[in-house]
């Protein structure tokens, strides 16, 4: 790789998130629509928490801003799954044009792939991964 081209590319990766006008006018609007939303905040723990609409309509907003309030008002660590590794970049993303950095730096708020975060709970209970997990159910259990 050429010194030029090396620069480029530690340009690219390093440069800052910024949010654009089109982001913060869009993540304004969606937490404009969802204050309400707040008051259901009280009951978080003891009912299911449903976020429903088509795409756009912010419920991955909205779950931040969950994240966050347990996080602010509970200290409460918080975790989210996702299904691949493209979403987990999106959320950190979200987080940062959200403005909301305080709990991921401290590893109160966390964004895994559910299948990284299976993978490490069996590993924890003494299951690497490739094992056969019931073939001696009998015998260990």
């Amino acid at each position: 790789m050429k010194t030029g081209e090396l620069e480029c590319a530690v340009k690219l990766f390093s440069r800052r998130i910024e949010a654009t006008r089109l982001d913060r006018t869009r993540v304004e609007a969606i937490c404009r629509r969802e204050t309400q939303r707040v008051k259901e905040w009280g009951r978080l723990g003891s009912q299911l928490l449903l976020f429903r609409g088509r795409g756009g309509a912010g419920k991955t907003v909205n779950l931040l801003r969950v994240a966050h309030h347990l996080y602010q008002e509970k200290r409460a660590r918080v975790l989210i799954l996702t299904y691949n590794k493209a979403l987990v970049a999106d959320i950190a993303r979200l987080f940062a044009i959200m403005g909301i950095r305080d709990g991921l730096e401290t590893q109160r708020i966390s964004i895994q792939q559910i299948q990284s975060y299976v993978s490490e709970f069996l590993r924890a209970l003494g299951h690497a991964p490739g094992n056969d997990l019931l073939g001696n159910y009998e015998g260990r259990y």
